[in-house]
This record gives C-alpha cells, structure tokens and sequence, in this order.
C-alpha cells in the first residue's frame, strides 16, 4: 500500500506539474498574443502618422513651388502663374488674370483684377503678348523701384540688360534682351523708332505718366 500510495503521490505530483507546466504555456501564449496586438495597434496607430508627415512635405513643396512661381506684390497677384510674360499665349494670361472683361477685342484683352479698372491691357500679336499696359489701382502710388519689380513678373525668361533711355514721350525707359522672347516674334518686330533693327528678343519697359509701366517689344514702344 505504501508503494501504491507513493506511486499516486508521484504520479498526482506529475500531474500537478504537467498542469502547471500547461498554465505556464497558456500564460506565455497569451502574453504573446497581447504582445502581437499591441504591436498591430502600435502600427496601426504609426500608419496615418507616416501619412500625414507625407502629405505635410507634399503640401509644403507644391507650395513652395507655387509661391516661387510668381512674385506677390501690387498688380501681381499672389500665386499667379509665372507663364503670363511678354511673349506668352492669351491662355498664359487668361490663367492668371481671369476672363478678359466686355471691352477686349480679339488682340487686345484688358484685365480688371482691382475692380472696375483696366489694369491690365495686352496687347497679342499672332496670338502672343507683345505688349503688356499697367496701371495701379485707384489709390496706389508706387515708387520706380516697386513699379519695376512689378513689372520684372512679366519679364520673358532670362531678360538681362536694362540700360536707360528716354522714349520720344519723353518718359524714362529701360531696355532688355531676353533670347526666350526672339522665337515669339518675327524679327520685324524688333526695332527702334527710326525703324532701325534691335537685336531678335530686344524689349523695352517704360515708366509712364500715369504712374504706371509699359512692356513691348523693341525700343520704340
């Protein structure tokens, strides 16, 4: 009996530890498992984070990009394209002015971004801008130097030059060479008041009385 009642004592002491052994294994399973699902939740969790840095950098570089594409200032209003130049399509200025008002005619659009006031009048030929009129607002007054850096937004790409003169108006002019603008026109187009021939891609800017600028082609403007 001693024997049989040893061997029951072993044999409930292994299966004791078996049941331990089997709860110890569950407990482990079940750790894990709460391990798993908080990584899951933790990725979760990450995976719009990640998104939403992504479209932050997006958002800042397609701004950057905006906000470098056009100067905002007097005139040029902020986020315009940078397309709408001396030399570019009625599209390029429709884009980035609005719609012409009722007074345009088939090449020459007029603009009124300030209101019932044409401040802008391009002039097309051949279907591209070959002057640009501007004229601030009613109650603007800006200096040379800010009327030139309005006018510098709707310079053709590359325009390097800008030597003084005074046209027959007797108004102060600058003048421009930009080898982008020369495809645009033909080469008739480029000339001084004498009739004489500027350099393919010659343009002038003038400072007129009215407190505004003038953008053509050629130094005759």
């Amino acid at each position: 009996m001693t024997g049989l009642h040893r061997s029951r004592e072993v044999k409930g002491r292994d299966m004791g530890s078996e049941s331990d052994d089997a709860r110890d294994e569950a407990e482990r399973q079940e750790t894990f498992r709460l391990a798993w699902k908080l990584r899951v939740l933790r990725l979760l969790w990450a995976v719009p984070v990640v998104i939403g840095v992504v479209l932050l950098v997006v958002a800042l570089v397609v701004g950057g990009m905006l906000t470098n594409s056009g100067a905002s200032g007097p005139g040029n209003p902020a986020g315009r394209s940078s397309a709408a130049v001396l030399g570019a399509t009625q599209g390029a200025f429709i884009a980035a002015l609005g719609q012409p008002d009722a007074n345009s005619q088939t090449d020459l659009l007029n603009f009124k971004p300030c209101g019932h006031f044409d401040q802008f009048i391009v002039g097309f030929i051949d279907g591209h801008a070959m002057t640009i009129e501007w004229q601030p607002c009613p109650g603007q007054s800006l200096s040379t130097s800010a009327l030139e850096s309005v006018a510098r937004a709707y310079f053709p790409a590359g325009a390097g030059g800008g030597s003084g003169f005074t046209t027959e108006n007797g108004e102060p002019a600058r003048q421009y060479l930009s080898a982008a603008l020369a495809p645009a026109f033909a080469a008739s187009w480029f000339h001084d008041c004498a009739g004489n021939a500027d350099p393919p891609g010659t343009f002038s800017l003038v400072f007129t009385t009215d407190q505004g600028w003038f953008l053509g082609t050629g130094t005759c403007p």
